[in-house]
């Protein structure tokens, strides 16, 4: 149940009229105690949830990320700094870079 409030404030906190909520085909997406209560919330929201296809990385954004972020690493091979070369990885991803992600699975139309 912690999750699902915790889901719940991140969603009234960070979601206006008319967004999209894009979750990928995750089984906990789709938990009884979860989803119903979540709907609820999105429907009272007018935020429409969004399930990318089934097998389909390429329409989902955090996958460029972490494609982004090991790049990144494997460009830092010293092994004894590897927790703050995380830190700079996942610090190198800009605003930009993730509407870039976003746009690129729109086009591809995975939606």
């Amino acid at each position: 149940m912690m999750a699902v409030n915790a889901v719940c404030r991140f969603v009234v906190v960070n979601y206006s009229l008319g967004d999209l909520l894009v979750a990928d085909n995750a089984s906990i997406h789709f938990a009884a105690d979860i989803a119903e209560e979540l709907g609820e919330l999105l429907d009272r929201a007018e935020v429409r949830l969004v399930f990318t296809p089934t097998y389909s990385p390429e329409c989902n954004p955090c996958e460029f990320v972490f494609a982004q972020v090991k790049r990144f690493l494997r460009s830092k091979p010293d092994i004894s700094s590897f927790l703050p070369s995380v830190y700079e990885a996942f610090a190198s991803v800009s605003y930009s870079n993730v509407r870039n992600y976003y746009d690129s699975c729109i086009s591809r139309r995975c939606n």
